[in-house]
């Protein structure tokens, strides 16, 4: 393995986008932790050893076809094991997941909808990374392989001009009229007893010209996420603020990575279910399973600090809210038990406030001991699709969407994230997340319906999500 300082002084969005204009096949992955307040590392990759995409249970590996019942296990053959006791990411499979992935994983039978641009999953194999750790101000080289960091060293002297930007209308898949009939369906369907919430989306779609890599720049500067990300895989780019994490399985001893500022409330205790091997300085299990794929109710962040603090105890006190999250923490605890070992399956937060830049949510942090003979990919899919973009029960929540939906979702609330070599992975679920094929960018956002929904707030819900994505192909003209 190859680790060596770059010496180079400029910062990762700097140095991605001259990359991105040599090597149209790269990823820049970040985080923060709010407006002002960086979390450790930025990863930057380009021009990945292999290529692998599925489409169904077609795979297709540096674009030779195979079938597979199983496709994932397809990308976890192509990927080296490699064993680096390193923080974070350490090389391997980038990429993303769309929604219709989980579909398969459901038996949900198949069909070729409108609008389904992206494949079910696409990767590349990262031989080698640029680290950025920003706690202590430096730059590293990280390889497996080739040494390419002369070539990084000189791509980073060049001028940088990403050239103009231009975004055109927006169209919508579907109205105030049409969206408000399927909420009043799933009413129904939840009236009926058959689900007890359903996650209903739409979306716009905006022609543009130009480079996008402007649109993160604009994200990155106004709703600052624990999971920033620009995946280019030539014509189809995946832009992304996400604040919610899908699942993260690391080596017990590892970081978790950074967290969002937390106020810890007076809550329920019945599903603590403390685990007696992870607490009372006994030894950690050996790789731990994290998802905080309960961040469900929401406010909007204060003007003031007495303002703020007034909102978060109205969230922390809306029993709706409340009994809303408490059934997707059920959830998250039962997906990740099917892959834990008996037992090890605990909740350490439930229904703390986490803070961002505009809004402040409802989170709960569920974690498990991976079970013997049970990986990283064996996590994830029992984690995919996330209950918060979804619904409860969640196989008969998704066959509602397929029913109610009449567009492919593509990457909207799919995930985006990596398999490490040394079988790590972290994935934040695809929300507040624009995708682009060509010159044609996608915006899209879901609201959850439960029994005493009202249409038309729902609507304006949706609406709201997308607007920040709106806004950014507005003014990264």
């Amino acid at each position: 393995m190859i680790y060596k300082k770059l010496g180079i002084n400029i910062n990762p969005y700097q140095l991605y986008a001259l990359i991105n204009r040599e090597h149209e096949e790269s990823f820049l992955l970040e985080s923060h932790e709010g407006r002002e307040k960086l979390a450790r590392f930025s990863f930057i990759g380009f021009n990945p050893k292999k290529r692998i995409k599925a489409r169904g249970s077609v795979v297709f590996v540096e674009g030779e076809e195979t079938d597979s019942d199983a496709p994932l296990r397809v990308l976890d053959n192509e990927l080296p094991r490699i064993k680096v006791e390193k923080e974070g990411f350490v090389g391997g499979a980038v990429g993303y997941f769309s929604y219709e992935y989980a579909r398969r994983l459901a038996g949900i039978l198949d069909e070729d909808k409108p609008g389904k641009a992206f494949p079910d999953f696409e990767f590349g194999i990262f031989e080698d990374c640029i680290i950025y750790d920003h706690r202590k101000r430096s730059v590293h080289y990280l390889s497996h392989g080739e040494d390419r960091s002369e070539e990084v060293r000189s791509i980073s002297k060049e001028d940088l001009f990403l050239g103009p930007f231009e975004s055109g209308r927006p169209k919508e898949n579907m109205g105030r009229e049409k969206y408000e009939g399927i909420v009043e369906a799933a009413k129904e369907k939840i009236n009926d007893g058959e689900i007890f919430q359903v996650v209903l989306s739409r979306k716009y779609e905006v022609p543009f010209e130009g480079n996008p890599l402007r649109l993160y720049n604009y994200l990155k500067q106004v709703n600052p996420s624990p999971y920033m990300y620009f995946l280019s895989f030539c014509d189809r780019k995946v832009i992304g603020a996400s604040p919610e994490n899908l699942v993260r399985v690391t080596a017990m001893g590892e970081k978790s990575g950074g967290n969002p500022e937390v106020r810890e409330p007076s809550v329920p205790t019945r599903l603590r279910e403390a685990n007696p091997q992870t607490e009372g300085g006994v030894s950690p299990p050996a790789v731990r399973i994290d998802s905080y794929a309960t961040l469900a109710g929401t406010r909007k962040r204060g003007k003031t600090p007495q303002e703020d603090s007034s909102l978060e105890a109205e969230l922390l006190s809306d029993e709706k809210e409340r009994a809303e999250h408490l059934m997707l923490v059920d959830l998250t605890r039962n997906d990740v038990g099917k892959v834990s070992r008996f037992g090890s399956v605990n909740v350490p937060e439930l229904m703390e406030v986490h803070k961002y830049s505009h809004v402040q949510h409802l989170a709960s942090h569920v974690v498990g001991e991976l079970a013997e003979g049970k990986d990283c990919f064996d996590a994830f899919n029992s984690l995919f699709p996330a209950g918060t973009v979804s619904g409860a029960p969640k196989v008969r929540a998704m066959e509602i969407i397929d029913d109610l939906e009449e567009s492919a979702r593509g990457p909207y609330s799919g995930a985006v994230g990596y398999f490490s070599f040394n079988r790590n992975c972290d994935f934040a679920i695809a929300i507040r997340t624009l995708f682009a094929k060509r010159q044609k960018a996608c915006v899209q956002a879901g609201a959850g319906i439960v029994y005493d929904s009202v249409p038309a707030k729902e609507y304006d819900e949706t609406e709201n999500k997308m607007r920040i994505l709106l806004n950014a192909l507005e003014v990264s003209q």
